[in-house]
């Protein structure tokens, strides 16, 4: 009788591996289970696994004593889709392990205990794994699959925890074979995208996590014919692929006609380019790309014959139309760029800056960096100057102006002699367009002189949010007491996070005072902002030895919001003395406690609530 290919093999194995083997398990968890001792793993895999093709695993827990016992195994996806606490170990015929790619994007940390269930005598749970983001495999053969989990158990060398092990075939697809699974994944795409946004990414996410897995050059003709037609999603899957003939691929894709083709390729050239300055590493974050782009990428994807192409495509794509494609041309040359790219380097410049933009200022502020792709072409214009460029001055159009303020900012470069330097930047800060105040207050030299500190007192008042932040860092930076009232003015006005968070940092630095928390108490009425202003207030004015975060509501009526700030008035007025010292006060009383926090209206949800180094609550919960 023929087998079934996806027939489901199990291995029973509950012996400790040998010591190369081993698997590194989680820490002890805050628990008391031991592990079981009646307790059993086996791996469920595919009979053969294509390369290639995703792999579907799963760690099945049995329990064959007569006890029940618990399990945990949740929680711990740290942003990458796939359980971080299984540890996977693979090794070929001869014993030797293949890379790890768990270490390649291990997410962005947090996770932990979670997800427990409770396995009766004779019954099993399942963990399952996608096996193919644990490790790829480059050619066919037997390849023997181990796996664990900590399962939540209490790691003891008397009482080692389980693991499975299983033997699995692995064979090479035909070209042909290749093709056609491309193919019908692509053909599972609509030729009409749904008019529902959510079914339409959900579609767009599939197709691209196929393709994360296509990491053997045998699938890289057929991608290259899907991403020269305009498939972004095959642009990404060639991302996958670390070989040259990959990185050659992607330079030339640069050349396409679709915008969304360049962009995606220079992202994913991006994450191949090794670093000049640091041994070769990559220059890009890790997760610079999708979430399962975890194969690694160097050395084997980049050879020195690829920087010139490089160089030459990314001044070229400087001019393209697209804001998007100049940002990414931008990045690439952020690490190439030498003082012989300026001249073109400035001039994209002086066009990004005539171009005409909002001030960052209201409701449509949604970022606080430079207008695409100003931003980008800042960057170039340091890493140029990192590796040796220099003005001589300031003389020319706004993008030569910028260039001089920057060189003048960074700490690493010689200023020039005499003053006229120091004093030439100030008409800039108080007249220049946004991206040039902002240069120009970066570069002013501290201690402020009181021409500059005018400048800056003015800046704090830009009717651009960019321009108001930095001058709230310059503030904050030069200590000068003056400045505390116009930044306690923009904490109690401007109700943006990233405003009142630079004004009170910089207040704080210059003096703080009673100033800044009653203007604190000014932002209590607003509803988005309470519990920031009273967890400002808390910890600003109370002696209170905070150890941990705290929760909290915001959920209170406008009235009681006022009645809270109204509490906060009192209590500055009652402590004026100690708190224009720049002093705390000792914790108040338990009904003040509850006055300040809305305890009062809410004793289970008060505004803020602190957890203190001892292990308590402030202020105190009801009856505790």
């Amino acid at each position: 009788m023929k087998m079934n290919p996806l027939l489901l093999l199990f291995c029973f194995i509950s012996l400790p591996l040998i010591a190369e083997q081993a698997l590194p398990l989680e820490e002890d968890w805050p628990t008391k289970d031991p592990v079981p001792l009646l307790v059993k793993l086996s791996l469920r895999l595919p009979e053969t696994v294509v390369i290639g093709r995703e792999i579907p695993a799963a760690l099945v827990v049995h329990n064959e004593g007569k006890q029940p016992f618990n399990i945990s195994s949740g929680g711990d996806y740290r942003a990458t889709g796939y359980p971080q606490r299984m540890k996977v170990r693979v090794h070929d015929a001869n014993g030797k392990m293949l890379p790890e790619l768990l270490r390649e994007a291990y997410g962005f940390g947090g996770g932990g205990l979670g997800g427990g269930s409770i396995i009766a005598p004779g019954a099993s749970s399942e963990v399952e794994f996608p096996l193919d983001c644990y490790v790829s495999f480059k050619k066919p053969g037997v390849y023997t699959v181990t796996a664990g989990h900590d399962l939540g158990w209490k790691l003891n060398a008397a009482l080692p925890h389980p693991v499975a092990k299983m033997s699995v075939k692995v064979r090479l697809p035909s070209e042909e074979e290749a093709v056609r699974y491309v193919e019908a994944a692509f053909a599972r795409q609509p030729a009409v995208a749904p008019s529902d946004v959510s079914e339409a990414l959900r579609l767009q996410w599939e197709l691209e996590k196929t393709l994360s897995v296509l990491r053997h050059p045998i699938y890289l003709p057929v991608l290259i014919q899907h991403a020269q037609a305009g498939s972004k999603a095959a642009v990404k899957g060639i991302g996958h692929i670390a070989t040259p003939e990959a990185t050659e691929a992607l330079l030339n894709l640069l050349e396409n006609a679709s915008d969304e083709v360049v962009e995606t390729s220079g992202q994913q050239l991006f994450r191949r380019l090794p670093s000049l300055e640091d041994g070769g590493k990559a220059v890009a974050h890790a997760f610079f790309g999708s979430q399962y782009q975890i194969e690694p990428l160097l050395p084997v994807s980049w050879e020195a014959r690829f920087e010139q192409p490089l160089l030459k495509a990314g001044l070229k794509l400087l001019w393209h139309k697209s804001d998007a494609v100049v940002q990414c041309a931008g990045q690439l040359l952020q690490t190439r760029a030498r003082r012989e790219h300026a001249t073109q380097v400035l001039a994209v410049l002086q066009q990004a800056l005539s171009a005409r933009h909002e001030p960052c200022a209201g409701p449509k502020a949604n970022t606080l960096d430079p207008p695409m792709p100003q931003g980008v072409l800042l960057g170039v214009l340091d890493g140029m100057r990192k590796r040796g460029w220099r003005l001589e001055n300031g003389n020319g159009q706004v993008a030569h102006q910028v260039a001089w303020l920057r060189q003048l900012a960074d700490k690493v470069v010689p200023k020039p002699s005499g003053d006229e330097w120091k004093t030439g930047m100030l008409t800039w800060v108080e007249y220049g367009p946004p991206t040039l105040k902002v240069c120009a207050l970066q570069a002013l030299p501290q201690p402020l002189s009181d021409a500059a500190a005018k400048a800056v007192y003015n800046a704090l008042d830009d009717k651009d949010w960019r321009v108001q932040r930095i001058a709230c860092e310059v503030a904050g930076e030069s200590k000068r007491a003056e400045f505390c009232r116009p930044l306690a003015q923009i904490i109690e006005l401007e109700h943006e996070s990233f405003l009142q968070n630079a004004a009170h940092n910089a207040a704080l630095a210059c003096g703080g005072g009673l100033e800044l928390w009653e203007a604190w108490a000014g932002v209590i009425p607003d509803q988005d902002r309470i519990h920031t202003a009273v967890s400002s207030l808390m910890i600003g004015t109370i002696q209170l030895e905070t150890g941990g975060g705290g929760g909290g509501s915001s959920n209170f009526t406008r009235e009681q919001r006022f009645a809270i700030r109204d509490a906060w008035r009192a209590f500055l007025r009652t402590h004026e003395k100690e708190l224009t010292a720049g002093k705390k006060v000792p914790p108040p009383d338990a009904a003040t406690a509850a006055a300040l926090t809305g305890g009062h209206f809410k004793p289970d949800q008060p505004v803020t609530q602190f957890t203190l180094k001892d292990g308590t609550q402030w202020p105190p919960r009801p009856g505790k």
